[in-house]
């Protein structure tokens, strides 16, 4: 387990088993590889929300969180339907907050585990690009309250006082 992954869990541990996703057909299903530590982050948390704000799609069929069927609307449908001259096919979505947020890796090189975590608001207006941050370093930063984003300003944000984490129901 990977440093920034081990800090996380001891900070939330994770609510339920650990999870083994088939990664293969994930992969499959979205048309590209997945960053190396989102898929150690969902092998050990399973499909979670953080907060209460924050839900990470997930391989498999939810109707909201699939990170293939949702993820695909949200860069196929919702951010051109935004924004017509967006390059779809430099992002892939891997979470969504209730504020309608999406959490997006850019693909700023043909690596996956070099993306750069991305965040924009539903109608494109505020981005946020996180290039040192991994998935679960972003994570760690909005439970340790560190993260600084325009797109998702703490202070405006109804969290809870202490972090938590819940298990989303499949």
């Amino acid at each position: 387990m990977d440093s920034q992954l081990s800090r996380l869990t001891a900070a939330l541990p994770a609510p339920q088993p650990a999870h083994r996703f088939d990664w293969a057909e994930a992969e499959t299903r979205c048309g590209t590889s997945l960053p190396a530590d989102y898929k150690n982050l969902l092998d050990a948390y399973g499909p979670v929300g953080f907060d209460d704000f924050l839900w990470l799609l997930f391989p498999g069929d939810h109707k909201f969180l699939s990170l293939s069927d949702e993820g695909g609307r949200i860069v196929g449908e919702y951010l051109p339907a935004m924004d017509p001259t967006i390059d779809v096919d430099r992002y892939q979505a891997w979470g969504i907050t209730d504020n309608g947020d999406y959490c997006l890796w850019e693909k700023t090189t043909p690596n996956p585990d070099d993306w750069t975590v991305t965040l924009t608001d539903t109608g494109l207006n505020r981005w946020d690009r996180f290039p040192d941050l991994n998935v679960t370093g972003f994570l760690l930063r909005l439970v340790e309250r560190t993260l600084e984003s325009s797109v998702m300003p703490l202070a405006d944000i109804d969290l809870p006082p202490t972090p938590s984490v819940a298990p989303v129901h499949t």
